[in-house]
């Protein structure tokens, strides 16, 4: 994919009123966050991918939605900076990733929709959350967009309707295939491989050759 640099979120001009003011909160995307930096006795970065974020802020930002970061407590999120381009965008755009809001304390009914990136550390934090799986059911049951991406498809592992029921049974996903992540050093340390939950907890799982962009889209949910 094609890195970009992406705008600052829109402003609202004075005197544009309660019904502007209103459009625009509704039109509000949460962005799910990791605020771990190294995995568990591991060095090993966990953060969210700086690439996906930075994609990520510049499409929504540039389609005129608002975004909102919700990390575990709202701890200072982590991003894994692979590139001099990436570094320079966080360090340009600091006021970005400030006092993201408790994920604890997200309503659905705030938001337009919600995005998970890629990250690997929500295996430790996201996936210990008490609040996680019953905020999501609300995006899910309200039809409002979910979209994750890599690891961040292992958030929605959490999201059951009763002790053996998943919420996503019968759902089209993807997400990073066991051939691909059997060779991270992390592998036998994982808490859970998604692609195995979702095949045994009745979800349709696809996937394209290692490294290779695929993208499934069912109903509100998507997952590249």
């Amino acid at each position: 994919s094609t890195q970009s640099t992406g705008s600052e979120p829109p402003v609202m001009k004075a005197g544009e009123g309660a019904e502007a003011e209103v459009a625009a909160r509704d039109q509000a995307v949460l962005l799910v966050l990791t605020a771990v930096r190294r995995l568990e006795n591991l060095d090993f970065p966990a953060g969210t991918s700086g690439h996906c974020f930075v994609e990520l802020y510049s499409m929504l930002t540039a389609a005129n939605l608002r975004i909102e970061l919700a990390t575990p407590n709202g701890v200072q999120p982590e991003f894994h900076i692979e590139d001099e381009q990436v570094e320079n965008w966080m360090r340009q755009h600091k006021q970005v990733i400030h006092h993201p809001v408790k994920l604890e304390e997200v309503h659905e009914k705030d938001y337009a929709g919600c995005i998970i990136p890629n990250a690997p550390g929500l295996l430790q934090d996201v996936l210990k959350s008490s609040t996680f799986g019953a905020m999501i059911q609300g995006f899910q049951t309200k039809l409002k967009p979910i979209g994750t991406i890599g690891y961040g498809t292992a958030a929605l592992t959490t999201v059951m309707a009763s002790e053996d029921e998943w919420c996503f049974s019968g759902w089209n996903m993807t997400a990073i295939p066991v051939m691909e992540m059997i060779d991270s050093p992390f592998f036998d340390k994982m808490p859970v491989i998604v692609e195995d939950f979702i095949k045994d907890n009745g979800g349709h799982f696809s996937c394209s050759e290692n490294d290779a962009l695929h993208v499934v889209v069912d109903r509100c949910s998507e997952s590249p």
